[in-house]
């Protein structure tokens, strides 16, 4: 399972997934932190906005 992560970076909306990290229930806060910190490494800047966050088989 992992989570599939809608964001938009310099007008342009893109979609990065991010594999689930454990089976344990987490905190939305948690997933919300994760979602960020790896889009932020993907594109190398911190300078973008989260539109969703969907967890997907």
């Amino acid at each position: 399972m992992q989570y599939e992560i809608k964001f938009k970076y310099e007008g342009v909306i893109g979609t990065f997934y991010m594999p689930l990290i454990t089976e344990q229930k987490l905190l939305t806060e948690d997933i919300i932190y994760s979602a960020k910190m790896a889009v932020a490494k993907f594109l190398g800047t911190s300078q973008f906005e989260i539109i969703s966050i969907h967890k997907c088989i």
